[in-house]
């Protein structure tokens, strides 16, 4: 029995390139790339902003870096959070072959020592405060793709629907304008801070390396960035 008093069975797995995610409000296809794909917008956009580990000292290791598996399932699946049970993500990420590792002295090495219940109402309201912040930039990025011109005239998305990978991370929106000039469209919740600003810039290098030069002389790199945010 889990702690919000719901029943739970191992999650059914197909393969072990595609598996079930068996969280509170049902069942959630998932597959070993859509987990790949987690964990590069967990380094892009949750990382530096989660300082609390409820992984219980588990953890999916790449590179040298450690993911947390709920927040990873939950890029992958779309599922909240809360409703994400630790067992039920190493289960899941197991028959992936994505195995979490166990680090015995995970409590001496996260920011706050003291330790805390995997659903501590402290720990909560940090991870619920970054899921808002990670799902409204989500939905506003949706609503921006439906009505790309009204951010600019002429604007026409040139991703396919899907935010393109570069070596600095995934632009949120990719577009060209009426002139023909690359467009990279960044979305932050808040502030433009300079983070913002850096990964943007990086953004915007990145794509102009992989484009030729334009105008008449063959000398410029068309290459444009839009930041938006907006206030939560």
């Amino acid at each position: 029995m889990s702690k919000s008093g719901r029943s739970h069975t191992s999650a059914p797995v197909s393969s072990r390139d595609t598996g079930v995610l068996l969280a509170d409000d049902g069942e959630h296809p998932v597959a070993r790339d859509q987990i790949a794909r987690a964990m590069e917008k967990y380094d892009q956009r949750v990382r530096t902003r989660v300082r609390w580990d409820n992984s219980q000292g588990f953890s999916i290791v790449k590179d040298g870096k450690r993911y947390n598996p709920k927040w990873i399932l939950k890029l992958a699946t779309g599922v909240n959070l809360p409703k994400i049970h630790l067992a039920e993500a190493r289960k899941t990420l197991s028959a992936l072959q994505v195995e979490p590792s166990f680090d015995p002295d995970w409590r001496e090495k996260r920011h706050n020592p003291t330790p805390i219940d995997d659903d501590g109402d402290g720990q909560q309201v940090v991870e619920e405060a970054v899921e808002l912040t990670f799902d409204i930039e989500r939905d506003l990025q949706r609503v921006l793709r439906d009505n790309i011109e009204q951010l600019e005239p002429g604007l026409k998305i040139t991703d396919g629907g899907k935010e393109k990978a570069v070596a600095a991370g995934r632009i949120d929106i990719t577009a060209e304008d009426r002139n023909g000039v690359a467009v990279v469209i960044e979305l932050k919740t808040g502030e433009a801070d300079r983070p913002a600003i850096g990964q943007i810039l990086a953004y915007m290098g990145d794509l102009a390396a992989d484009k030729k030069p334009t105008g008449a002389d063959q000398s410029t790199i068309g290459v444009r960035g839009i930041l938006g945010c907006v206030n939560k």
